[in-house]
C-alpha cells in the first residue's frame, strides 16, 4: 500500500521527514564544502578580531553574495517577486541560519553541526518548494517560502541550541 492511500496529512508529514532525511545525508557533500569555507575558515579567522555578531554579520553577508549566481540562474523569468525583494529576502533569512551555524560550530569546537543542520535546511526548503510549485503559483510560493525560511531559523535554533 503506497502513501496514496494515507490521509493527506499524514502522507505529506511523512514524505517530507523521509526525503528531508535521506536528502540530508545525500546534500551533506554539498553542504560539507561550504561549512568548511564558512565556518571551519572564515569564522574562526573573522572571531579573533571581530564579536560573535559581528562575525555572524559578516559571514551572512559572504555567504548571501555567494548564493546570488545561483539566485539569478534559477529564478523562472515570470517570477512576480522583485529582484531586489527576493536577494533581501535571502540576505536577511540566512541572518538565523548564521547565528545557529556558528554558535553550533563555535560550541562543539566541529563544523560537522553546521553541515547537518545546513542539510537538512537545504533538503527541507527544497521538498517544502517541490511540494508548492506543484500549485503553479510563483507568488503563493515565494510568500511560503518566506514564511518558512524565517520560520526554519527557529526550528533550527530549537534543535541546534542545547
Amino acid at each position: 500500500m503506497g502513501l496514496e492511500a494515507w490521509p493527506w496529512p499524514l502522507a505529506a508529514a511523512v514524505s517530507l521527514l523521509f526525503q528531508t532525511f535521506f536528502g540530508a545525508l545525500g546534500n551533506m557533500p554539498l553542504s560539507s564544502g561550504e561549512e568548511l569555507g564558512w565556518r571551519g575558515f572564515l569564522a574562526p579567522r573573522l572571531r579573533t578580531r571581530l564579536s560573535f555578531t559581528a562575525t555572524a554579520l559578516l559571514v551572512r553577508l559572504i555567504w548571501s553574495a555567494w548564493h546570488y549566481p545561483l539566485i539569478f540562474l534559477n529564478r523562472p523569468p515570470s517570477y512576480p517577486v522583485p529582484m531586489a525583494v527576493e536577494l533581501l529576502n535571502f540576505t536577511v533569512g540566512l541572518t538565523s541560519a548564521t547565528v545557529i551555524f556558528n554558535r553550533a560550530t563555535e560550541r562543539s569546537g566541529s563544523v560537522w553541526p553546521a553541515v547537518l543542520q545546513h542539510s537538512a535546511h537545504n533538503c527541507g526548503m527544497g521538498v517544502l518548494e517541490r511540494m508548492i510549485r506543484k500549485t503553479d503559483n510563483a507568488l503563493r510560493v515565494h510568500r511560503l517560502r518566506r514564511k518558512f525560511g524565517g520560520g526554519s531559523g527557529g526550528s533550527q535554533g530549537l534543535c541546534g541550541s542545547y
